[in-house]
């Protein structure tokens, strides 16, 4: 006889994938309040929202929220006054 798949679990999944970007790349990544690594970061969490924060020598830090339903966000990130264009994250 053929064997029955089995049904798939019902209820939200285990791990969903997210993804944070930032203008300029390679700022610090903060999530959940623990340092994680630099921008382009991409990570599987469990579903809910997850608080991060973006950091970059001679810009202003960024803050945001990543949820199921927002997966994806990009931060362009404000100079700070005296710092010169085309700076890269130190």
């Amino acid at each position: 006889p053929t064997p029955t798949p089995s049904p798939s679990p019902s209820g939200p999944p285990d791990k969903v994938r997210y993804a944070i970007t930032s203008e300029p790349s390679g700022a610090t990544v903060v999530l959940d309040g623990k340092r994680v690594g630099k921008t382009p970061y991409k990570f599987s969490a469990a579903p809910g929202k997850h608080e991060f924060s973006l950091d970059c020598g001679g810009y202003a830090r960024g803050k945001g929220s990543l949820s199921a339903s927002e997966r994806n966000r990009h931060l362009t990130l404000g100079r700070l006054p005296g710092t010169p264009f085309g700076v890269d994250c130190e």
